[in-house]
């Protein structure tokens, strides 16, 4: 799709406006630039704009310049995009100047990838979810973030953005994270898994809110054993973000027992944050070993 291309109020059970799937050996490319649209499309089931299914890691979708995914529902995840990977790691890259903005699904109001290498720098905007990821909802191994993530919501968490973590994932959070709305972990929610690394040097997390835990980042462990978790903090703001319940600015919960998390905040700054219950800059709770160093 290139340029004046625009797809709009189409209808399907799955991909309103475009249907991708692979079943054989060679890989595919979908491309989305110039001023390109995808808006008022439906789905049934899953991605109310794209609806993406590749079975080989060489295969790549990439949305560049203007491209705009606007105003798109899907019943099921994915309003504004779907997209999974049956093997695991293939790339999805967004520009810069990409918006997703006014989607909405039962999870991953603007966007729901799931086994996906995802880098983006688009502005994703006023999506809304029913129950995760407002923004974003996405569960891999690669993940880098370094646009802006704002004024999403959801119903249960992750208003921004919901990531839950494969074994080794490294998750990178670098830029713009404001004014979203959830359940739990306001601007992002984080699901960890066994040797899991969330990174979010350099972000700015502000004015995010929730109903419950983690006004500006909620990061949640799992029931894995002899689990590690890493967050790293450096140059990173939590500014004016508001939980309900505990953490309004940072929240952290682990409870099993042979979990060990490490965070690390290095000239970092928790700033004008509040809780109703416990923890207004940062709220743990662990049954586990931890190193908080700031």
């Amino acid at each position: 799709l290139n340029n004046c291309s625009v797809l709009h109020n189409n209808r399907s059970k799955q991909g309103g406006a475009v249907y991708s799937r692979t079943t054989g050996t060679l890989p595919v490319r979908i491309v989305m630039k110039g001023d390109a649209v995808i808006r008022d499309n439906t789905a049934i089931y899953e991605g109310g704009g794209i609806y993406v299914l590749f079975n080989i890691p060489e295969s790549v979708v990439e949305l560049y310049d203007q491209a705009l995914i606007e105003n798109n529902e899907a019943q099921g995840r994915g309003g504004g995009i779907y997209y999974e990977a049956e093997a695991t790691g293939a790339p999805f890259t967004i520009g810069d100047g990409v918006r997703i903005t006014g989607n909405r699904a039962s999870e991953g109001g603007g966007l729901c990838t799931r086994g996906v290498s995802l880098s983006s720098q688009a502005q994703i905007s006023g999506n809304e979810a029913q129950a995760a990821g407002g923004g974003l909802s996405w569960a891999g191994t690669q993940l880098h973030i370094s646009g802006v993530v704002s004024n999403n919501q959801s119903v249960l968490n992750g208003g921004g953005l919901s990531l839950n973590a494969y074994r080794n994932t490294i998750a990178a959070v670098y830029g713009t994270i404001s004014e979203n709305t959830s359940g739990s972990g306001g601007g992002i929610y984080f699901s960890t898994a066994p040797d899991a690394t969330l990174d979010l040097s350099k972000a700015q997390i502000r004015s995010n809110s929730s109903t419950g835990f983690g006004g500006g980042c909620f990061i949640v462990g799992g029931s894995q054993t002899a689990m590690k978790q890493t967050i790293r903090l450096d140059h990173t703001s939590f500014l004016a973000n508001r939980a309900v319940r505990d953490g309004g600015g940072l929240a952290l919960s682990f409870y099993t027992a042979s979990m060990h998390y490490e965070l690390t905040g290095l000239n970092s700054e928790f700033r004008d944050n509040i809780a109703r219950g416990n923890g207004g800059g940062i709220s743990s709770r662990a049954s586990a070993g931890s190193d908080m160093l700031l």
